[in-house]
């Protein structure tokens, strides 16, 4: 079998080099995804062939992700579809774009079925369209701010070693209001948002955080995707203070990403509620991803 292995802070600049190679910008390929959320999804990388390989444990069975880097792929696929036979699993690849599928068509004719996995797409945003809202589909977005600046006691303020601890006192704060009815997806991301902050610089982060009357509100943070492409990996607010969630989202795009082109707000997970908070912004680019069945 192949010795996929935990992920560890020094995997992450190789795992950077092997998304620049390809090019990808699908959010479960960054090397913060993978880092943050190998505690809760038991997330193991192997280097075969000089790719990165993947292989989880989202949810009820172990799944591999589609392989990135600079490689031979066509050889690369055929020893994970030998891993998976050692296993004792079907071979299944996730994280599957409509570019990878043709690609693996191509490589493998006929032996893979494709099924769509719409709770894995990716919502991407222009940074224009973040930043200025306009539009008659962004109007409430607008309203929602402009009932926020009604206290002009508000501050933006870049995340840094100087306000870690507040942002984290907020996270917890929030996290005992929200996780009477999501407390295992809540302790997931405990666990994620604990390991961003420990390990801040060398993620090569960047974040930004509200304040209303002197106290936290609000904060997001992310990383460098490509050069054109910035992950926001969280994004956390009070509910009940109008405005806070496209307040913060506004001016962490106004405020620090206007180098960038656009912003991948993740998937929804199949999150009802989630889907309709992430098309209310219209997203610019709807990630499609698939998953292929070796058949």
């Amino acid at each position: 079998m192949i010795p996929f292995r935990e992920v560890t802070i020094d995997d992450i600049e190789w795992i950077r080099e092997c998304n620049r190679e390809s090019g990808i910008i699908g959010s479960e390929y960054s090397a913060g995804t993978l880092f943050l959320w190998s505690c809760s999804y038991n997330i193991k990388i192997a280097n075969v062939g000089g790719m990165c390989c993947i292989l989880n444990d989202f949810d009820v069975n172990k799944r591999y992700v589609y392989p990135f880097g600079n490689g031979d792929k066509k050889a690369v696929i055929e020893a994970l579809i030998e891993d998976a036979k050692d296993r004792g699993i079907r071979f299944a690849l996730y994280g599957v774009s409509s570019s990878s599928k043709d690609e693996l068509e191509e490589l493998f004719p006929g032996r893979f079925e494709f099924g769509d996995r719409r709770e894995d797409w990716d919502y991407i945003y222009s940074v224009d369209k973040l930043t200025n809202l306009a539009g008659r589909k962004l109007h409430g977005k607008r309203n929602h701010i402009a009932r926020f600046k009604d206290n002009e006691n508000w501050q933006f303020e870049i995340i840094s070693e100087e306000n870690f601890e507040e942002c984290l006192a907020m996270n917890k704060k929030w996290c005992e209001l929200y996780e009477k009815d999501k407390s295992d997806s809540i302790n997931s991301e405990k666990c994620a948002v604990s390991k961003a902050f420990e390990n801040y610089r060398r993620l090569g982060l960047e974040g930004g955080l509200l304040r209303l009357d002197g106290n936290v509100i609000a904060y997001t943070l992310g990383e460098k995707l490509t050069d054109e492409v910035f992950l926001v990996h969280f994004e956390k607010a009070f509910g009940d203070i109008q405005g806070a969630y496209p307040m913060i989202n506004q001016q962490f795009v106004s405020n620090c990403l206007q180098d960038y082109k656009y912003v991948n707000r993740e998937e929804d997970m199949g999150n009802e509620g989630l889907r309709k908070a992430k098309l209310s912004y219209d997203p610019d680019i709807l990630l499609e991803k698939f998953v292929a069945f070796l058949v």
